[in-house]
This record gives C-alpha cells, sequence and structure tokens, in this order.
C-alpha cells in the first residue's frame, strides 16, 4: 500500500466490535471513529461529547443492540473532522480511524522517522516503515529493502548482537537462509 499510495477498501473487517462502547462507527462522511471508552471515566466522557449524558448510567452490555444503534445514529449525524475537534484532547479513547496516508503524516509517526524512502535494486526508490530493531539504532541508514544490504543473513544477524551459537542453530533449522 504504501508502493501505490492507494488505501485499502473496507470489508469484512468487524473487530472491535465487541461491544457498543469498543466499537468503530461510521460518520456522516463515510469515514469512521474507532470508540474504545470500556472503564467509567472514560464512558462519561464520551457521552458527555456525544450530547447523550442519559447513557452515561446505563450499563452497557455486549449484546445491547438498542445502545449499538442509539451511538451509530449519534455518530453519524457529523463528519469525521468534526468529531475529531470535538473529541481532540477529551481523553476517553475514541480516535478517527486514519487513511494510511494520513497515519503517516501522523507527527510522532514523521518524528520518529517511522517512514523512510529504501532503495530497491528494480523500483527505486520504496517508501517503506521501519522495523522496531532499526528504530533503536542510532544508525541513520535504514535502507533495508536493498538486496545487496541483506544477502548475508549471518552478517546482518551478528550486527543485530546475535551470538554465532545461535545464528548456526537458526541457519541449519532453515529459519534464515
Amino acid at each position: 500500500m504504501l508502493y501505490t499510495g492507494l488505501d485499502p477498501v473496507a470489508g469484512g473487517f468487524n473487530y472491535p466490535n465487541e461491544s457498543p462502547n469498543y466499537a468503530v462507527y461510521k460518520c456522516k462522511d463515510e469515514r469512521y471513529l474507532a470508540v474504545a471508552s470500556l472503564e467509567k471515566p472514560f464512558w462519561k466522557k464520551f457521552c458527555q461529547l456525544i450530547e447523550r449524558k442519559d447513557l452515561i448510567s446505563k450499563v452497557v452490555k455486549a449484546d445491547d443492540k438498542e445502545l449499538r444503534d442509539d451511538l451509530a445514529a449519534e455518530i453519524a449525524k457529523k463528519t469525521l473532522a468534526e468529531w475529531t475537534i470535538i473529541f481532540d484532547g477529551s481523553d476517553c479513547c475514541v480516535s478517527p480511524v486514519s487513511t494510511i496516508q494520513e497515519a503517516l503524516m501522523h507527527l510522532p509517526t514523521r518524528e520518529r522517522k517511522l517512514l523512510v524512502n529504501a532503495s530497491h535494486p528494480t523500483l527505486g526508490m520504496v517508501p517503506q516503515m521501519t522495523t522496531p530493531v532499526f528504530m533503536r539504532s542510532k544508525d541513520e541508514d535504514k535502507n533495508i529493502a536493498r538486496d545487496e544490504a541483506t544477502h548475508d543473513a549471518k552478517t546482518i544477524l551478528s550486527n543485530l548482537g546475535i551470538s554465532d551459537e545461535e545464528i548456526d542453530v537458526l541457519m541449519q533449522s532453515q529459519t534464515v537462509g
């Protein structure tokens, strides 16, 4: 998805719709809002912000279709942008469901340099996410898509601090080649 710049299409994804207060709801603009207001203080704040104080004292049950429908109707009244402003800084476990491009432009993603352009032998420069191993590294060369940089598994594993004995076991078990 990074290489093409396309967002995945919606469909068939039911998690985390476990409970009315732990679900994903469609907004007026066909975008989605994730709600995870499981604990009482979060639920109370959530109900206040959607202007449904009548729901604060309600005991939330996973199979409460009426509550789920009520929340869906409330969320569908506003666009994702409107809800994002309403919930900004609210600390009630509600967040927008971002597109890939939005997530990549999110400040922590940029600050942590989680997205890099890696040199690929046939595709040229390819955007990709870094791995936690490289995030902890002081080495700024994060071009991990290059064939010439990844052809020697033993050297790479050794550089990551894995012992020769552990590498031999991985090689013999064909976990790495």
